[in-house]
């Protein structure tokens, strides 16, 4: 009962957005995870803010000249459906991660990436990760200390064109919705009390553009792989929730 009157209200939304807007070079349709089909209007192009400061080819380009680092802490939520990836800053081209441990395996799943480690929160908890980094005849050991909290929603507000989202990050901290063509949207995004918006980056071909406001124009490219993820931070306890929107094609 209740998904069919998800849908009712998703096709009622998309007869209102069509009558509001008119089918023309400025109205772009979007699918959202449970299949219902909205109209969202196609915006004008924001100019991009800045690109991603350091790509991995410059920071291979000075591995060898700077000590490798990661970091001491890791705090990180149940409501992320998409596992953490970390990276090892200045690792070297050869080098390899090697011996992923975590202490409490009840709290997290952790492996091996190119370049650093994934981690996947399983419940709330502490723990300890430990790996090492194995390059040429050398090795250098990390142990970091791992937090993992219960998710919970910062958002007060999130608004893709006239669609409000806020309900679909109520358990998850990251959901998707299906374009089918190149469009430029509007999103206004919110936060609760108790929480401030840190970062709103868009991720899409390799480059992260960062945006300094909380309702930018974005231009959405239907390319694979792409999303929008805006960081909310705890004012009083210091913790990070990363809000995702994945754009699938």
């Amino acid at each position: 009962m209740r998904k069919m009157k998800t849908r009712a209200w998703g096709w009622f939304l998309a007869v209102v957005m069509v009558l509001s807007v008119p089918f023309s070079a400025k109205a772009a349709q979007m699918e959202l995870e449970d299949g219902t089909i909205v109209e969202v209007e196609d915006a004008e192009s924001e100019e991009i803010i800045n690109e991603r400061e350091l790509t991995k080819q410059q920071e291979m380009k000075y591995a060898g000249t700077a000590t490798m680092t990661f970091p001491k802490k890791i705090k990180i939520h149940t409501g992320n459906t998409v596992p953490y990836a970390y990276n090892v800053a200045y690792m070297p081209a050869n080098g390899k991660i090697k011996k992923v441990a975590i202490s409490n395996k009840k709290i997290a799943q952790v492996s091996a990436r190119e370049g650093g480690i994934v981690v996947k929160a399983k419940k709330a908890g502490s723990a300890t990760i430990t790996f090492s980094v194995k390059y040429g005849t050398k090795t250098k050991k990390f142990s970091t200390k791992l937090r993992v909290y219960k998710y919970t929603n910062p958002i007060k507000s999130y608004v893709i064109g006239d669609l409000e989202l806020k309900t679909r990050y109520k358990t998850a901290a990251s959901y998707q919705v299906k374009i089918r063509k190149d469009m430029n949207v509007k999103l206004d995004v919110k936060a609760k009390s108790g929480w401030k918006i840190t970062s709103f980056t868009y991720y899409c071909s390799g480059k992260a553009t960062r945006y300094t406001t909380n309702a930018p124009i974005i231009h959405l490219k239907k390319v694979p792989g792409s999303s929008i993820q805006i960081n909310f931070r705890n004012k009083k306890t210091g913790l990070v929730e990363n809000i995702k929107l994945w754009i699938r094609i």
